[in-house]
């Protein structure tokens, strides 16, 4: 069935608001490297910075896509709840 953040990829994409503390939740448990991080920093929206994710470091496996889940439950509570709903 796949990994959630695999499985909500588009509704992340559209519906992650808060995405800075996240990205520093990334770079702090080594999921980006500091350039990385700054790349995503630069990006205008926080679409495209969900699309970054996805292009790039969350290819490296479920370790990763692990800490992107950890940092939505966190900072993102209620659109991960609101997704744990769906089928």
């Amino acid at each position: 069935m796949g990994h959630f953040v695999d499985r909500h990829q588009i509704d992340l994409i559209k519906r992650v608001s808060n995405i800075n503390p996240i990205l520093d939740h990334l770079i702090k448990e080594e999921v980006l490297t500091q350039e990385q991080y700054d790349q995503a920093r630069a990006i205008p929206t926080t679409q495209d910075k969900m699309r970054f994710l996805f292009s790039g470091p969350l290819k490296a496996g479920e370790p990763s896509k692990d800490k992107l889940l950890s940092a939505l439950e966190k900072e993102e509570k209620y659109l991960i709840k609101d997704l744990r709903g769906k089928k």
